[in-house]
């Protein structure tokens, strides 16, 4: 997790040729320390985290483990990359209808708007409680996106999102809740869908008092 010095330059004047390439405006900083206190220091003033694979701790293709200590730092929303990058096709909320559940459905609904593609709401639960779900998120959405699909299976929340994201979609689902029981239970489908997912995942951030 530390920066090394001609290979952060390198990675800079990358970065900065790919911005210009896009026209696009870009201020890179190289430092060197330790990259999540950097990052921790840097989200106080942002209004979205940005992560590919440099937070990724282990082997294997998923984009989750660094990551969970800067969950705990940081307060805004967190964009994580996967390895390889497709452009999706898809917004998915994983929705739970507790705590961030209205946060994740707002931002779905201004991924769709912004990125012109489907929403869709997605709950692990029985029908009767995703039926429960739906009636909550439409209430929630109002207006903001009056297309959008609900689909949903029973089981293990973490499982189910997996099984049915592909790398088409943009997930987005919250990381933590208030209560120290929600917070425990999101927080383990959170750590088990970053660690796998084969998409971009974007979490909704904590609220101040969690």
């Amino acid at each position: 997790r530390r920066t090394c010095g001609k290979a952060a330059e390198e990675s800079a004047r990358q970065l900065r040729e790919l911005a210009q390439d896009l026209g696009q405006e870009v201020d890179v900083k190289v430092e060197e320390g330790d990259l999540l206190d950097h990052l921790s220091e840097a989200a106080g003033e942002a209004t979205l985290v940005a992560a590919g694979q440099r937070l990724r701790a282990g082997g294997g293709e998923g984009i989750g483990s660094g990551v969970e200590q800067l969950l705990r730092k940081i307060r805004c929303p967190i964009l994580l990359a996967p390895a390889r990058y497709v452009g999706p096709e898809r917004v998915v909320v994983a929705y739970g209808g507790k705590e961030l559940g209205a946060t994740a459905l707002a931002m779905g609904a201004q991924a769709a708007r912004t990125l012109g593609l489907p929403l869709e709401v997605f709950t692990a639960a029985d029908a009767e409680v995703r039926g429960h779900l739906a009636h909550r998120a439409r209430g929630q959405l109002g207006d903001s996106a009056p297309t959008a699909t609900f689909a949903g299976h029973e089981g293990d929340p973490g499982t189910r999102i997996l099984e049915h994201c592909t790398r088409r979609d943009l997930l987005i689902m919250g990381a933590y809740g208030h209560s120290r029981l929600y917070r425990a239970v999101l927080g383990s489908v959170t750590n088990q869908v970053i660690h796998q997912a084969r998409w971009p995942v974007l979490l909704s951030g904590r609220p101040a008092s969690a």
